[in-house]
């Protein structure tokens, strides 16, 4: 793996304070040690430590941060050193993917190569080894989502990629500087009887507000196709929510970890050398956010909301009641598989880390950490990926005209 260059060094004490903090936020907020029973976190730390120690670089340093916090197996528990991430050192202009095993090209700007093609070979290497290491570096709670997200942050890989496809065509691809004013927006399209909402993201309030502004404005429409594909979320988009939501529903059951000082020294037997030291007792408190009422003017029609791997965190908080009321038809994929408040701190300007400290399950207690929510309709990823036309979008105004046609309901308080 070669260095990168232009970034500032961290010496060795601030090193080890950043790994510590780390550590400490993991004993004191990480709610999903039930996932990662066979690991020894003890033993992790310690390892840690020793590479750290051998480490003679930031680079080196921040990856071997990353490899530690993915290994718990949460997507809301990672290091990111913003010195890495793509702000700073550029992207591709082509994205790759792994669907079932075997890498796909998702966008490209790269004349001849194109959306769909195979890449077989990444730097005289068979592709799936090359990127192996790489994907070690990404934390996630499905671990389909690591092939899905290694090209969005990068997750150290070089500086430039030689890709070469299934039918033998090479190309050379480098790090490109982010365009500069580069923004992603809510957008819309109008049709006779219905109305397509795509929103990239719910980073910023001004999304979901815009987003809530355009179901009002189509409010007359007999459906509604809202598109949240690759969306990793942001701020849980409640206002939007209660503008399409006309039935009576549930929000997630939750657990977080909560030990107190005095339940420490009385139940711990650290101390007193009678309990090794990866044996923590720990304490959770687990609780339901209860049901909730429709506002009074939601938006009456049907519903289907266009999904994949890239829906995560607040876009699952988005998804989850319109998938177990079936009040909207999901299409797509199986979803990321991670939701939930992340503790977060920030040890060094240009470094900060977060630790999953909540978890969620499904109203009926079923788990959700690490398994998602599974679309009603299934849209094969690759198929989706080399068609002509967006299959998603295709798949759900079949699935919507259905019911207009005399094959469901055309009641808006029926189910999808």
């Amino acid at each position: 793996m070669t260095e990168t260059t232009g970034i500032s060094a961290i010496d060795t004490v601030e090193k080890f304070y950043i790994a510590a903090r780390v550590f400490s936020a993991l004993e004191g907020a990480f709610a999903h040690w039930d996932d990662i029973s066979e690991l020894n976190a003890d033993s992790l730390f310690r390892q840690l430590l020793h590479d750290i120690s051998a480490a003679s670089s930031r680079f080196e340093f921040s990856l071997l941060m990353m490899k530690y916090l993915a290994s718990f197996r949460n997507g809301h528990t990672e290091f990111v050193d913003f010195a890495l991430m793509p702000q700073s050192l550029g992207l591709f202009p082509a994205r790759l993917r792994d669907i079932g095993g075997s890498w796909f090209v998702t966008s490209s700007a790269v004349s001849g190569l194109r959306k769909g093609d195979e890449i077989t070979q990444i730097n005289d290497q068979n592709a799936s080894d090359f990127l192996t290491e790489y994907l070690s570096y990404v934390s996630t709670s499905r671990v389909e989502y690591r092939g899905y997200g290694l090209f969005m942050k990068m997750h150290g890989l070089p500086e430039s990629l030689k890709l070469a496809t299934g039918g033998g065509n090479s190309f050379e691809v480098r790090r490109q500087p982010l365009s500069c004013g580069m923004q992603i927006n809510v957008t819309a399209a109008e049709f006779e009887d219905h109305a397509l909402i795509r929103i990239p993201s719910f980073d910023d309030p001004s999304f979901e507000e815009e987003a809530v502004s355009l179901v009002r404005r189509f409010g007359k429409k007999r459906y509604l196709i809202i598109d949240v594909r690759g969306n990793g979320g942001g701020n849980t988009p409640k206002a939007l929510i209660e503008a399409l939501m006309e039935r009576p529903y549930p929000g997630w059951i939750e657990s977080s970890p909560s030990r107190t000082g005095l339940e420490l020294a009385e139940t711990f037997g650290r101390h007193e050398g009678q309990l090794p030291i990866e044996q923590t007792p720990r304490t959770t408190v687990t609780w339901s956010t209860g049901w909730k009422r429709p506002c009074e003017e939601p938006y009456p029609g049907r519903l289907a909301i266009l999904v994949d791997l890239g829906c995560k965190s607040a876009t699952e908080d988005f998804i989850m009641p319109f998938a177990v009321t079936k009040r909207a038809t999901i299409i797509g994929e199986t979803t990321a598989g991670s939701s939930g408040q992340p503790y977060v701190e920030r040890p060094h300007p240009d470094i900060l880390f977060t630790v999953g400290a909540k978890r969620q399950f499904f109203p009926d207690k079923r788990p959700f950490e690490g398994h998602g929510i599974k679309p009603d309709v299934e849209v094969d990823a690759l198929a989706a990926l080399r068609a002509d036309t967006d299959l998603h979008l295709n798949i759900a105004r079949e699935t919507m005209q259905r019911g207009f046609n005399g094959y469901g309901t055309s009641s808006s308080r029926d189910r999808a």
